[in-house]
């Protein structure tokens, strides 16, 4: 899974690991899957005020949960990361990122049986 930058309806700026559910008779797009969602802050340095330090912050900080489903409208852009960010965040929280992929449970299908 690759990580992303989410901008959020609500403002906020989250990184994490971004794929789309989809039903799998149908093939559409259910809703977005986050893994290991971070809030991006941006802080101006104390000594210098052209430079700034970035701070993550757990996005849903009330669960031990690392995967959460979002409705698309919840979400006003996808973009790539910037290579600097995409390092720290990899170097801090790549193996909370990666873990989940080798469970059985990684497909899911969301169809009734009838």
């Amino acid at each position: 899974m690759v990580p992303k930058v989410l901008v959020m309806k609500t403002g906020e700026r989250v990184i994490a690991g971004a794929s789309e559910m989809t039903d799998n008779n149908t093939g559409k797009g259910i809703c977005l899957v986050m893994k290991c969602p971070y809030i991006l802050t941006l802080n101006p340095k104390q000594d210098n005020e052209n430079e700034y330090s970035v701070n993550f912050s757990k996005w849903n900080p009330f669960t031990p949960d690392n995967t959460f489903n979002v409705p698309y409208d919840a979400v006003i852009s996808v973009s790539d990361v910037e290579q600097g960010i995409l390092d720290v965040y990899m170097e801090r929280f790549g193996q909370e990122l990666y873990y989940e992929e080798n469970d059985a449970e990684s497909e899911v299908d969301l169809t009734e049986d009838e």
